[in-house]
């Protein structure tokens, strides 16, 4: 069934604009664009930018001069902070936020890191993509598969396949996959289970959900009084850490040489560019390699790094972000189907932000559920079983909701849904 893949978030005359997907890298999404519009996507960004242009000229005349990811945004009708913070790797790139998104520099950074990948190749999870063609009739590339140093899916565990044509996000992965265009990963159960990366591969893809700015200088003060305990090597000249000599010690070589390879090939010099300066203050550090060394060495403190994230928005956030990460996703969920999608009467049991749940929530397929009772029956039609263009047939059911909470939306949705039905007197349930 395509339908609820295929629901259009509006359309301009003939053309079609699908609604962008959660964790949807940009790429993939115009890839999709190009596709809905019968426009041939092998050539990739030069027609998703003629296509994007002529989309939204009528929005304003200085179209040609925005970027590509900025344009998206006002087809999308969403703000420019979403589309490169949700959907784009603008953030870890360039390891900070972008304060003013209207200004001629900011414009500038945007057009500059759009289009860069950090690891080689466009990767996907094979289950991710069999679950998305029996959902939506089509699959879509994720962000959190393309993150740097994640080998393997974090929803499904199983290793993520690399695509290395050129363009290879403007057409679905499933179309990889039944071309057999791509490698297999190289990674086995030793790097998998490692657990410095395990560990940084839960905090480079929480980062990348939250974007906080994160306090370096805490945690280098903190970083010294570990590394005693730790026994890491000291620079004889510079009196300084090693940290790149521990971070070699402790972590698979196969997987540093894919991810972090200056770690290799440096190692001979006495101090690594990106490592052992983490001290410096002035000099720029990727946050990539800022949360490899607090995977290492703060491996068994869950909440360390979380101590020193700075919100971006509001200090309450940090707190609140503390208490999300101790609740495991399990919890979440059970909470949310126990209450029956009623994210209100969820974060007041687990003691979180409302807004702050409800984003969390929503990476875990668990879409809040404020709807109204046709709403909810047509929803629940859907689930046992029933066509949906037959389950939103009935009256007063808002189509726009029920299709938005069926995209975002996965099992659990569909268990709240039952319990909420059940939940009502028998005679109610017999006039459905």
């Amino acid at each position: 069934m395509v339908t609820e893949y295929t629901s259009l978030q509006s359309t301009k005359g003939a053309l079609s604009i699908p609604t962008i997907m959660p964790d949807e890298y940009w790429t993939g999404y115009l890839g999709r664009l190009l596709i809905f519009n019968g426009i041939n996507h092998g050539i990739g960004h030069v027609a998703a930018n003629q296509l994007l242009t002529k989309l939204v000229c009528e929005i304003a005349t200085d179209i040609n001069d925005l970027p590509i990811l900025v344009k998206l945004a006002r087809l999308l009708k969403i703000e420019v902070a979403t589309v490169v913070n949700r959907h784009s790797l603008i953030p870890i790139i360039q390891n900070s936020k972008i304060k003013n998104y209207e200004s001629k520099s900011s414009l500038k950074r945007i057009h500059t890191n759009s289009f860069r990948l950090i690891k080689n190749g466009s990767y996907f999870c094979e289950r991710c993509s069999s679950d998305d063609q029996h959902r939506f009739g089509c699959s879509y590339w994720r962000k959190s598969h393309q993150l740097p140093g994640v080998d393997w899916c974090m929803q499904h565990g199983n290793s993520l396949h690399k695509v290395i044509s050129i363009n290879a996000m403007y057409s679905a992965p499933d179309v990889h996959i039944s071309n057999n265009n791509f490698l297999r990963s190289k990674f086995g159960d030793t790097s998998k289970n490692n657990a410095y990366v395990k560990k940084y591969c839960d905090l480079i893809t929480h980062y990348a959900d939250c974007h906080y700015k994160i306090d370096r200088k805490a945690i280098v003060k903190q970083l010294y009084e570990t590394a005693f305990a730790l026994n890491v090597p000291i620079n004889n000249r510079s009196r300084k850490l090693k940290i790149s000599a521990f971070l070699i010690q402790e972590l698979p070589s196969d997987w540093i040489a894919e991810h972090f390879s200056g770690l290799i090939q440096y190692k001979h010099i006495p101090s690594i560019p990106g490592y052992d300066d983490l001290h410096l203050e002035n000099n720029i550090f990727k946050i990539s390699n800022l949360i490899l060394i607090v995977s290492v060495f703060f491996q068994n403190q869950d909440n360390f790094l979380y101590d020193f994230m700075q919100a971006l928005d509001e200090k309450r956030i940090r707190v609140q972000t503390k208490i999300i990460n101790k609740t495991t996703d399990t919890e979440l969920v059970e909470t949310y189907i126990k209450h029956m999608g009623n994210i209100y009467a969820c974060s007041k049991e687990l003691s979180i932000s409302n807004k702050i749940l409800k984003k969390k929530l929503l990476t875990l397929g668990c879409p809040g559920l404020r709807l109204n009772e046709p709403s909810v029956w047509a929803l629940f039609r859907y689930y046992e079983g029933l066509p949906l263009e037959e389950a939103l047939s009935g009256e007063r059911i808002n189509v726009e909701k029920v299709n938005y909470t069926i995209k975002a939306g996965s099992y659990c949705v569909h268990l709240a849904i039952r319990k909420q039905v059940l939940s009502k007197p028998v005679e109610i349930i017999g006039n459905y």
